[in-house]
């Protein structure tokens, strides 16, 4: 089986993300445009690399009135005019509530049973330990996990909130269960999901306080909220993808999805279509599914080191040179002028793109940093019987000596033959280095 149809057992679409603050809503629209994805920039804001203006949008966050700059990296529900001219943006968090646990060597937390992990880029407010109260905002996948782009330390909270997809439901004790938390709705307004919750369902949970189970005041579905739409735009993680090339039907942020033969597959193909992999998706909204007019894959690669070799549209990264990286009209700058003419040979750089074949990358993202010695390389493996290296977008890495070996939790693996028992055909790997010397291995989610 090659590497790019394992990876289509073996990762996951891009879940909720943006649906950040959007719960749902009963109305429908046969014209508005809805966009579902995280602010990157202002100016007003940009939206999965769209420009919205929001001169005259009511802008809310966590249904309270807010500026452009407060929803700033934060998952956003837009709705606009076919020219891009905002009516509303609605921003919401997707945990409030007590650090159960930290893990400072990954940058994670259990909070609320959720495993919270800041993602590249992210920002942390405070220095939050266990016990302390926060606010999170980021993507939801599957399993409790969400992608922090936001955490906040707070020194009280007015409500408790959990976003994510429901894992198991007993009706009779009137519980369901999302991450590593157990919510008792018994006395719950549950009327905006139209009947009991069910397994897959991706809902926000409201409570008065932390309790173990939580109880709840409110449970809604978290979805855009309209049934019927021109346009709209969703980034997430695939959810129980289904089907074969070109009809497959999935789940995104909350909502389904379904390909056929007119749609396109602008970065990557269909065979890397597959659970918990982020996708932006693109389509007409009716009766609930998403007609896909295009599929975008998003940023299963990060990087992090110095620009070598560049020419044209494309480039490398010192110490892994044989990777080829390269830019087009849809990638998103993050540098003084956001554009490709701010990078040069030598620029200290992160991005974030998707594999477009065995050793090249299409980049979705492209940030400038500040100079550093530190590198890594984060993607999917190619092979899964390798005794003393690990192969990733064609580069082979010896991690038999010298190597610090982790699990997804920074928790030590003893050796490599210990870590490589693990890995299989399309895990996510994470190996890093500095001064031009891979020293650490991470298994990754």
């Amino acid at each position: 089986m090659t590497y790019f149809n394992k990876l289509l057992i073996s990762s996951a679409f891009l879940s909720i993300f943006l649906l950040a603050g959007c719960s749902s809503e009963s109305s429908t629209s046969s014209s508005s445009n809805y966009a579902l994805g995280t602010v990157s920039k202002l100016g007003s804001v940009y939206v999965n690399g769209e420009r919205y203006d929001t001169s005259s949008a009511s802008i809310t966050l966590d249904g309270v009135n807010a500026t452009d700059s407060e929803v700033l990296n934060r998952p956003v529900v837009v709705s606009s005019s076919s020219t891009n001219v905002a009516s509303s943006v609605k921003a919401e968090t997707a945990v409030k509530g007590t650090v159960d646990s930290v893990n400072s060597a990954t940058s994670s937390w259990v909070i609320m049973g959720q495993t919270v992990r800041l993602d590249d880029g992210g920002t942390l407010s405070g220095t939050p330990i266990a016990g302390d109260l926060v606010e999170v905002s980021g993507l939801v996948k599957p399993g409790g996990i969400i992608v922090a782009t936001i955490v906040e330390e707070k020194n009280a909270l007015t409500e408790y909130k959990i976003k994510g997809y429901i894992s198991s439901v007993n009706t009779s004790n009137s519980t369901f269960v999302i991450g590593g938390k157990t919510i008792n709705y018994a006395s719950a307004n549950i009327s905006d999901l139209g009947g009991n919750p069910a397994v897959d369902m991706l809902v926000e949970v409201k409570a008065d306080a932390d309790a173990s189970p939580l109880i709840a005041t409110v449970v809604e579905t978290d979805d855009i909220g309209v049934n019927d739409a021109t346009h709209v735009e969703v980034e997430g993680y695939i959810l129980d993808i289904t089907g074969s090339n070109p009809n497959f039907t999935f789940t995104v942020s909350g909502v389904a999805v379904s390909t056929n033969s007119n749609t396109t597959f602008e970065t990557g193909n269909s065979s890397y279509l597959a659970n918990n992999v982020k996708v932006e998706v693109e389509g007409s909204l009716s009766g609930g599914t998403l007609t896909a007019s295009k599929v975008s894959l998003r940023d299963s690669v990060r990087v992090e080191g110095d620009i070598t070799g560049l020419s044209g549209n494309n480039f490398n990264i010192t110490n892994m040179t044989g990777i080829t990286f390269t830019v087009d009209a849809n990638t998103e700058y993050n540098s003084s002028n956001d554009q490709l003419s701010d990078f040069a040979n030598g620029t200290h750089v992160r991005l974030r793109g998707v594999p477009t074949g065995a050793t090249s990358v299409l980049i979705t993202r492209l940030d400038e940093r500040s100079a550093d010695t530190a590198f890594y390389l984060r993607g999917p493996a190619e092979t899964d019987n390798d005794t003393d290296s690990i192969t990733v977008l064609g580069e082979v890495i010896n991690i038999s000596t010298g190597f610090t070996y982790e699990d997804m939790d920074g928790g030590a693996i003893a050796d490599d033959a210990t870590f490589l028992s693990q890995v299989s055909v399309g895990t996510p790997v994470k190996i890093s280095g500095d001064s031009g010397t891979y020293d650490t291995i991470e298994l990754e989610d």
